[in-house]
């Protein structure tokens, strides 16, 4: 009997009550952008689901350092012992809302180009001209205000109670003309550690840094690195891997929210890895099967539209986040539906 040829994916099952919805993630791209790989898949599975745990296989926790090869690969809801992370209900879960409060104020647009500006000077990631850059948002610009008003009211992880605006310089950065369409399509991420689960010595350095001009430094402690989680050989060229954003020296103008990275990195990791269960996520062959017009682009803008919505889904059922949403109903405040 010939040997069963060795599996090329992590397959990262998220838990019971998402029925075999999991993560397929192939091999190469787990062990070029972390060194640990059981750390990075506790990460994306934190991104997506907004709660604490670890890593199991046949019943066994494993541990951060263990060296483990692709396989099948279960996310073990708060064994971390963090008491305020327990699984989500999802027949009470929150639907992500339809709306779009977008932000049209000319005023705060015009302070969102200024400050990028200003903090960022180029492109944070090549060091391209201003000229020859974009203002990107983190969360899309189309999801407007309420979209913030949702993430950070369901994950108060960090101090960005004060985070009330698409336009919030904390919601964006500089970039290239060419980097900016692989960032709007999640092919490209922006990791920032330390976080909650991976510091800054898991991730391999980059060792072909280029030349700065203008007044800007790359930024060690918290490092805000670049990750290809698609693209053809060809776009990736475009930047390398591991590349860490660099700012304007002495800059006052906060950087990058850990929170909105977090959740665009949960985005992009579902749409061009998620898996198994049509009802939450459909996969590229029944989107072209239940749409014949839709060519390659439209079925990714498909799954990511998907992606976004069941993001924002879990991270309204954490369990901190339906507490907020009982005593907002008790003050009669609006609440998140």
């Amino acid at each position: 009997m010939a040997d069963l040829p060795e599996p090329l994916t992590f397959d990262l099952y998220l838990a019971p009550e998402l029925p075999s919805l999991h993560l397929s993630i192939p091999a190469s791209i787990v062990s070029s952008l972390c060194s640990y790989p059981v750390k990075y898949l506790r990460y994306v599975a934190y991104c997506i689901l907004g709660v604490g745990g670890a890593i199991t296989t046949g019943g066994i926790q494993l541990s951060d350092e263990d060296d483990i090869p692709p396989g099948v690969y279960y996310y073990n809801w708060d064994s971390n012992g963090d008491a305020s992370d327990e699984p989500l209900v999802l027949d009470v879960c929150a639907q992500a809302s339809e709306s779009r409060d977008v932000a049209e104020d000319n005023h705060t647009r015009e302070s969102f180009r200024n400050d990028l500006a200003e903090r960022d000077v180029s492109c944070i990631f090549t060091n391209a001209a201003l000229s020859q850059c974009q203002r990107a948002h983190i969360v899309p610009f189309s999801r407007g205000d309420v979209g913030i008003e949702h993430i950070v009211n369901n994950r108060l992880h960090e101090d960005v109670a004060n985070l009330t605006s698409i336009n919030d310089t904390r919601n964006g950065m500089l970039l290239s003309n060419t980097i900016h369409p692989m960032f709007d399509a999640k092919k490209a991420v922006v990791l920032k550690t330390p976080n909650r689960v991976l510091s800054t010595s898991d991730i391999p350095a980059n060792n072909s840094e280029i030349k700065l001009y203008g007044d800007v430094v790359y930024s060690r402690d918290p490092r805000y690195t670049l990750h290809w989680l698609h693209g053809t050989e060809q776009e990736q060229r475009i930047v390398a891997n591991h590349t860490d954003a660099a700012f304007k020296n002495h800059s006052k103008i906060p950087k990058p929210a850990s929170i909105l990275l977090d959740y665009n990195y949960g985005v992009a990791a579902l749409k061009w890895w998620g898996r198994g269960n049509d009802a939450l996520l459909k996969n590229r062959e029944r989107l072209r099967a239940e749409h014949d017009s839709l060519i390659v682009a439209d079925v990714d803008s498909a799954r990511q539209s998907q992606a976004e919505e069941l993001v924002l889904r879990l991270w309204a059922n954490t369990p901190a986040a339906r507490t907020r949403r009982e005593k907002q109903r008790g003050s009669g405040a609006m609440a998140y539906k």
